[in-house]
């Protein structure tokens, strides 16, 4: 029986190193900012309602916070609302002032009808003029 050992390495098998071609990443100007067409949509939709309509100008929640009853979830620009109001105020003082120069036309042309001075057709006018204003 005969046994060969060798002592020898066994030659190893070259591995190619692999060129590779690399450079730095530099700012070459132009903008800063791109801007890419498209739409933002949410993960899930709710409906919010308001008692006025306007424009949302803050909104105080983020996906997925949990909310409370009465807690203020979004305001919403009052220029038009207070606008609206301060319309209304200026109608209702104005309203007013007919009223009461048709009440006092009216006690001055009762008196002068009651003497004779003033025809029935002015009294009559006099009165639905009153009755107008007071609508």
């Amino acid at each position: 029986m005969f046994l060969f050992v060798n002592c020898k390495e066994k030659p190893k098998a070259e591995v190619a190193i692999r060129p590779v071609k690399f450079s730095e990443v530099t700012y070459l100007g132009g903008d800063k900012a791109r801007s890419f067409s498209g739409t933002a949509r949410t993960e899930k939709i709710i409906n919010l309602s308001f008692r006025n309509s306007g424009i949302v100008t803050t909104l105080d929640m983020k996906l997925g916070q949990k909310v409370k009853k009465d807690q203020l979830l979004a305001q919403l620009d009052n220029v038009q609302s207070r606008l609206s109001y301060e319309s209304a105020i200026e109608s209702k003082n104005s309203a007013e002032s007919q009223m009461n120069t048709a009440k006092l036309n009216l006690n001055r042309v009762r008196k002068l009808y009651e003497k004779g001075s003033a025809s029935l057709s002015d009294y009559e006018a006099a009165k639905n003029s009153y009755r107008t204003a007071t609508a």
